[in-house]
């Protein structure tokens, strides 16, 4: 393995470390087991709680007039398809890249007398 298919890898393998920590979010509108819809919600750490509490906002996103007591029917869920899906194409570039720097062989080097013939040819 050369020193570009190294850097490929830790590079790849940063990315998916960052796409993990902080993954893709989505909004889901459910009644009872109803599911009334869903929308993007961002990209946000695992760490932090991403409870929907703008009403505002999630009025503006489901363009439906949301109640502060109607917040229960709002969840935040991980977007494991999205996650899923970038995970799996920064593997196949890494892989194609790695593929793609993979170099020839080194050759070895002539020996002096050697270079000396070929240049009085």
């Amino acid at each position: 393995m050369n020193f570009s298919q190294r850097i490929v890898l830790a590079v790849g393998a940063m990315a998916i470390t960052l796409m993990a920590l902080f993954p893709p979010w989505y909004f889901t509108l459910e009644s009872g087991s109803t599911k009334l819809g869903s929308r993007f919600a961002g990209y946000h750490p695992l760490w932090r709680a991403n409870t929907p509490t703008n009403t505002t906002a999630l009025s503006e996103l489901f363009q439906y007039p949301v109640q502060y007591d109607e917040l229960s029917y709002f969840s935040v869920r991980l977007d494991t398809t999205r996650l899923t899906i970038q995970m799996a194409a920064t593997l196949i570039v890494m892989l194609l890249l790695c593929a793609i720097l993979h170099g020839r062989p080194p050759q070895t080097k002539k020996p002096r007398e050697h270079l000396l013939d070929d240049l009085r040819l």
